[in-house]
């Protein structure tokens, strides 16, 4: 009997212990690593950042962690607060100096090389994606 409660015991307090640790692990390394790059007008690669992210983090916010993030506000001028969702969701308008202020211009989201289909402030972080912010005009 003394040996059943002695070995409960034992599992109730390692356990937890085990546990926390493993947590802690997974925590201090982060989930994965996904890679930020940003292209001029010229359409050169201005910088290519690779960034670990955690459980919870967004693209947006990871995006505003590593750069400097200028989004539409309600009367469609530069904000940093990147805080207004339009019809379409966040508009990107600048990162670090790549502005797209005038008209016929704007920042193109690109995962993969491949065009996005979603916002940024509405597209899952995915390990080991490349997404991309180019410069475009229409």
């Amino acid at each position: 009997m003394k040996r059943t409660v002695l070995g409960i015991m034992l599992f109730l307090v390692t356990f937890p212990i085990l546990f926390g640790c493993a947590f802690a692990a997974t925590t201090a390394s982060g989930i994965g690593n996904i890679t930020f790059e940003l292209y001029d007008s010229e359409g050169t690669m201005v910088v290519s950042k690779d960034v670990t992210y955690y459980q919870g983090d967004t693209l947006l916010g990871l995006l505003q962690e590593e750069f400097t993030v200028y989004c539409a506000d309600d009367t469609g001028a530069p904000s940093e607060s990147c805080d207004f969702v339009g019809l379409y969701g966040v508009y990107v308008m600048g990162i670090n100096d790549v502005h797209a202020y005038e008209n016929g211009t704007y920042i193109a989201f690109y995962i993969n090389g491949e065009y996005a289909m979603t916002g940024i402030d509405s597209t899952d972080i995915v390990d080991g994606y490349l997404y991309q912010f180019k410069y475009e005009t229409y």
